[in-house]
Parts: C-alpha cells; structure tokens; sequence
C-alpha cells in the first residue's frame, strides 16, 4: 500500500468544492462535534466489494474517499490466531503458506521485517502548524474473528488465543499517533472540570452551552455528563485529528479486551448512534427520522447527537452499474438536512473507490448544506457590481436556504437567531445592507450565520413562515470575504485568520491551502494503512497471487 496521500487526478475539491468544506468546517467550530453531520462509509464495502485485498489498490481506494471529504470510516478487522495477528481479509492465512504467497493483509508490531508507516505519517505532520487543512477523522472498528482456512464459508470458530497487550487494538494505533488521538480518558478528564479544560481557550473554539447540560459542585466547579468538544477545541487547541470507536464485536469475540482498549477507544454506541426509525421514499424523500421539526425549536427535542442514517429498510441503494445515483443522493442531502449523517454501506455502481472515485465523489458532495451548487461565485453575473463587494453571504428562499454571494452594499432581509437557542430563527422586518443587518435584528437576537445543517434548515423554515417578500432573494447571513477574497468568516470587520499577507487572493489563496491540507490527510492515512502490511520481508518481488478454497477467491499482492 502506498505510505502517502495518493488520489487519483480530479478527486482532490477544487474551487468552489474547497471552499465550500472549509467554511462548513468553520462556521461549525463552537458547535460540540456530536452535533455536526458528516458524510461515512464502510471501508469494506467501498474498497474491497471483490474480496481482492492489495495494498496498492487499497492505499488508492482510502486516498480517493479521503480526497473527496470522507472523514468517518467503518473498518472491519479479522483475528487471525494462528498468525496472532489483525487482518482485513475474513479467512486465516495458514502459516505454512510462503510469505510470498500470502494475502498482503496481516499486521503485526513486533514481527521481523514488519513495516509500519504510523512513524511516517506522524513525522509528516508533526511539523505542520493548526492551520486551513485540519479535518477530525472518525474510525469505527467491527471486531471479527478470521474463518477457518479449510470452511471460509461457515461462521468463523471462537479462537483458541485471543489478542495478548501487544496486540490490543489500542495499542497498535497509540504506538504511534497517540499525540493525536483524542481519547475517552481525555473526554472523561475535560468533562469534569470544563472551566479547566473547554473554558480555557479563545471563545471561537469554545462549545455552546445551549447542545448539553452542566453542573455546579460544592466548590463551584462545572462539569457536564453528555457535553462534547469542540472540533476548533480538538484540532486547534489540542492538535488531535482521529477518534476511534468500536462498532460491532462478533459473538466468537466476546472474550476479547475490550476493557485493555477503554483508554483509547470509545465504547460501541458512543461516537455514532444508528437510527433505526428511517423510512425513505424510492426518490430519497424521507417520511419518518427526521430530527427537523418545524413546529418546535427546543433542542432537548431534536436531539440528534451522533445520529448516524444507513441501511435504511426498502431503500434501493444503486449498487449496480445500471443504477441511478439520484434518488440515494437526495436521500443523503434530506437526511443531512434533518441533523443525521449519511453513512453508506454498499459498493456504489459496482465500482470501488479506487476504481472509480466519481460515485463517492457525488455521494459527499451531497452532503453540502451550505453553498448552493457552483458557490461562492467571485464575480457578479452583473458587471456593475465591485468585486470588492461582491463578497457578502445570502440565503435563497427558492434555494431552499442555500447560500449564494451578493453585493453586500444591496438591500435584503438578514437572519437573527436568538441568544443560547439554536434552532430559534428570526427574520428582520425590512430590508438592510449587510454591514448594518446587526441593528435590525430584535431584542434577544443576533444577526448570525447558521453552524449545522439543522439551524440552516430551522431558518429556512423561518424564512418561509415570515411572509416576507424576497423578490426572488433571500436573507443576508453573517459570512462574508471582505477583508480577503476566498477566505469566508464572520463580521464585517473580521481579518482572515489564515492568511495574513496583503493582496493574496484567488488562486494563490487555494494553492496555500492545498499543501497543509494534504499533509495533514497524511496523518489519516497512516492510521489506516497500518492493517494493510505485510508480516515478512518487504523485499520479494512484487507479484500476484490467487488463493481458491471451497469456492472462496481472495487476492493479494505481495508488496
């Protein structure tokens, strides 16, 4: 498998796609990660759907999903007893089989010639400062056990040897990347004491009080049971980019440590919570789990902390070459929409990602809830209007509440939400510039730019329950490139935070982030190559091999 950020040409967002991921990042970092919606996938059913486990093709399949914005991944890793090793492949490799022979999917710690690339992604980016391109990563671990070599098909026996400390899932990804693990015994510790810990770094990357509840002891110090960091606390006060979370544990498993791994993985449930009441329509519109509810805006409500939307009963998933990819791209857009991130399980059009990353590519960008398709704009279709002002957000009513940019020198509606209520929109009652939208917001309300794709769907509600006349508009909300072209933030008088020389816009701002985002991906990779390498000597020539038992085909190329 390839040790670097590898994607395919065209899989990395170009403009407006980087953009539009930035500033979803951005206007999201005082919201508690639990609340904020990203798109999944199962890393076996798009990267290995043809039961071929090579580590190049591998390596290329996890650096597409990473490219096109996939930051939550479902990985399923196999014991493997008589190796005592972790496997992706489901069937134990006998160990009389030639190192040569073997599928390219064991991994070890200790094992001579064993390579492991976790030192490469650290010292990659260890030297990177917490700029544009930190993305959390989420890696949820079902816990198999490997089948028999001679019966691959039947269920696969409870091992004899279970994994000793060495081992231990939480060891192999500590090893080497603690320093970027953000962990249950962190969580545990800031959770205690918040005035410590959350409370201690700037405003802008502290979480809003409104999505948990906190307590006082006798010593005035406040804790919370149920709050969560932030992703601008994690990523640029803390400079961690990975949490890791157990999924499901096979029966045949039940004896495995789990207890060894609760320092550094999160229990089963705790970073994703399955809904099960979901019911789509054939074209993707939801009819039931929708977190969105138009006729309240009390978040005890709607919580929809972790919700996680897969597998939906009766929902078509195109997972054949013929298939259509509209309806499931609808229903990932409506179950964003609704505060439930999109979690796929299923080989889309029969291609894995590394085949063919365009599917996938679709499948995230329809998580998008923010920019409307081909914004931000930097030129105004009307040549009357300055670039130089032409900088300022709107939300379109006839876009559903999608952003498009604007003269912010013209006059519309702004939003106004109101203080510690998420969910409570209120529209202006006559129309203002953007730099004044402020003053026409009513008491207990501020004008204000929506941080999850819940709150932009209760102001497009707001919006539409107003009665107000758009003429084709919508409102202003607070985000805006003024001070520098291409870099969104806001307030109008706010400086770019990334980029601190004069004049440097367009092009030149894309080509600055591109470099650190990519290191930083780097990182993720390496947290994933990891089960992918082989235990042996690397040297032996690269060749492939075919491994048939009882009709089961699994492939491996020996790296």
């Amino acid at each position: 498998m390839s040790e670097s950020y590898s994607p395919a040409p065209g899989a990395v967002p170009q403009a407006p796609y980087s953009t539009v991921f930035l500033s979803q990042r951005d206007v999201g970092l005082q919201v508690p990660i639990n609340f904020v919606t990203t798109p999944g996938i199962s890393f076996t059913a798009a990267c290995f759907a043809h039961l071929r486990y090579e580590d190049d093709d591998s390596g290329d399949c996890l650096s597409n999903l990473l490219a096109v914005g996939i930051r939550r991944f479902e990985i399923d890793l196999f014991w493997d007893q008589g190796r005592q090793v972790w496997s992706f492949c489901p069937v134990a490799i006998p160990t009389s089989i030639p190192i040569a022979a073997r599928a390219l999917t064991a991994i070890t710690l200790n094992g001579n010639g064993t390579h492991s690339p976790m030192a490469s992604g650290a010292t990659l980016i260890s030297p990177m400062p917490n700029t544009v391109g930190a993305n959390l990563l989420y890696v949820t671990i079902n816990v198999h056990a490997a089948a028999d070599t001679s019966f691959p098909l039947l269920p696969a026996p409870m091992p004899s040897a279970f994994p000793q400390p060495p081992n231990l899932l939480s060891t192999l990804f500590s090893d080497s990347l603690s320093a970027y693990i953000y962990t249950p015994s962190e969580l545990a510790s800031n959770r205690m004491d918040i005035n410590g810990s959350w409370y201690t770094v700037p405003e802008e990357f502290r979480p809003i009080q409104a999505f948990y509840s906190t307590q006082l002891d006798e010593n005035d110090i406040a804790s919370t049971e149920d709050g969560w960091p932030t992703e601008g606390y994690i990523e640029f006060t803390q400079s961690k980019r990975l949490l890791l979370g157990f999924g499901t544990v096979d029966p045949q498993m039940s004896r495995y440590n789990i207890t060894g791994d609760h320092n550094t993985i999160f229990p089963t449930g705790y970073i994703q919570n399955g809904q099960r009441d979901i019911n789509a329509t054939s074209s993707g519109q939801l009819t039931q789990g929708c977190y969105f509810l138009n006729n309240t805006d009390n978040l005890s409500k709607t919580n929809s902390s972790w919700a996680i939307g897969s597998n939906i009963a009766g929902f078509d998933y195109p997972t054949s070459p013929s298939s259509d990819l509209t309806p499931f791209l609808n229903l990932t857009s409506n179950l964003t929409t609704c505060g439930i991130s999109s979690f796929l399980n299923a080989t889309l059009l029969n291609y894995t990602a590394n085949e063919n990353f365009m599917p996938y590519e679709s499948y995230s960008y329809a998580s998008i809830w923010s920019w409307a398709p081909g914004e931000p704009k930097n030129q105004s279709s009307n040549n009357d209007v300055s670039p130089n002002l032409f900088r300022c957000a709107m939300s379109k009513i006839d876009l559903a509440g999608r952003w498009v940019v604007n003269d912010c020198s013209s006059k519309t509606y702004a939003s106004c939400r109101a203080h510690n209520q998420p969910y409570n929109w209120s529209i202006t009652t006559y129309p203002i510039t953007y730099s004044y939208a402020e003053q026409a917001c009513p008491s207990g309300y501020t004008f204000t730019v929506p941080r999850t794709a819940m709150e932009n769907s209760y102001l497009f509600e707001a919006m539409k329950s107003s009665n107000r006349d758009y003429d084709q508009n919508g409102v202003w909300v607070d985000w805006n490139s003024l001070n520098t072209a291409g870099c969104w933030v806001t307030g109008s008088n706010t400086t770019c935070p990334y980029v601190q020389s004069v004049g440097l816009q367009g092009a030149q701002y894309t080509r600055y982030v591109i470099p650190v985002v990519a290191a930083i991906i780097v990182l993720c990779i390496a947290s994933l190559t990891l089960f992918v390498k082989l235990v042996g000597h690397r040297q032996l020539k690269r060749r492939t091999r075919k491994r048939v038992t009882n009709g089961a085909v699994y492939e491996g190329v020996p790296s």
